[in-house]
């Protein structure tokens, strides 16, 4: 592997993680992970969305540099718009859980082992304190494909990648700045995590109102996404 094909891929890589931090990428993942309180949970939330995403850039950007055909504007136009409209929707959502849910933190004990889980009441009440079965949802993966279609992944993945000496570099470049947006969310996951557990040890109030405000600030950016 020559240095051009290295100096490609660390800067796929670097493109990639700051790309992961666009603002409607960490609204939208944001508003998902809201009320999880597991950091766990929150990253690998985070690393399904990198896994859509970097899943259509893979697939459409190397047949894109494979057989050198340009994706017309209306795909990413239409993305664009999407993703606005999602932001509003999460956002929108978001309310309806923080209005029909009241989250409660409970304690139990596997031998000398004690946990702490953020669940609803009404759950508590009709189970004890038996944890509910959590589903299984794979939402943020649709959303990180959405994301890879629109805004400036195009830009930033495939004309970089159109634009190199050979097909295989091309192809290299993607597959770094895929991993790189991956890496990316998949810490902010991490971080966003642990925030919100710092947040609940204060109160369940508090985590409350850090959920409005994300809820108003995905709808708000929806809003301004279409406008502009």
């Amino acid at each position: 592997m020559d240095n051009t094909i290295i100096s490609l891929i660390w800067l796929g890589i670097s493109i990639g993680i700051v790309h992961a931090f666009d603002a409607d990428h960490v609204m939208a993942m944001t508003a998902f992970v809201s009320d999880k309180l597991k950091w766990r949970k929150v990253a690998m939330y985070c690393f399904k969305w990198g896994i859509g995403h970097g899943l259509v850039l893979l697939i459409l950007g190397s047949l894109l540099v494979v057989f050198q055909i340009q994706l017309a504007d209306v795909w990413s136009q239409t993305a664009e718009t999407l993703v606005g409209v999602l932001l509003i929707v999460l956002g929108i959502s978001l309310l309806r859980r923080i209005r029909k849910q009241k989250l409660k933190l409970i304690r139990h004990s596997h031998g000398e082992t004690t946990h702490t889980h953020l669940v609803l009441a009404d759950e508590i009440n009709r189970t004890g304190n038996k944890l509910p079965r959590l589903k299984h949802e794979h939402q943020p993966l649709f959303v990180g494909v959405l994301h890879g279609l629109a805004g400036s992944a195009p830009v930033l993945a495939i004309l970089p990648a159109m634009m190199s000496q050979t097909k295989i570099s091309g192809i290299f470049y993607l597959f770094a700045f895929s991993l790189g947006c991956l890496i990316g969310m998949s810490v902010f996951g991490v971080l966003v995590g642990h925030m919100q557990n710092k947040v609940l040890e204060i109160s369940t109030k508090l985590f409350d109102i850090f959920r409005f405000l994300i809820a108003f600030t995905s709808i708000s950016l929806g809003g301004y996404w279409l406008v502009n």
